[in-house]
């Protein structure tokens, strides 16, 4: 018993269906692993520049006191 042609014609355009959806598949997990790496990425570099930041207004709230301490041994001076 042979198949007609168009059984033939769609069992090849089924085949090339699975076959094109197993790829979109595959490259919708690569994707998916990529924007995994991405927030991993994005998430330690915000919070090394949030660890930045907080070094820098620590140095900075420590040179305005010493420029306080400073302003306030002028004052002292000019008093005497």
């Amino acid at each position: 018993m042979t198949q007609p042609d168009f059984t033939i014609g769609i069992q090849y355009e089924l085949r090339q269906l699975a076959t094109a959806t197993t790829e979109l598949a595959e490259r919708i997990e690569s994707t998916n692993e990529g924007i995994d790496r991405l927030r991993e990425t994005v998430n330690t570099g915000f919070a090394e520049l949030k660890q930045i930041t907080q070094q820098q207004a620590d140095t900075a709230r420590m040179q305005a006191e010493s420029v306080n301490r400073l302003i306030a041994i002028l004052e002292r001076k000019e008093g005497n």
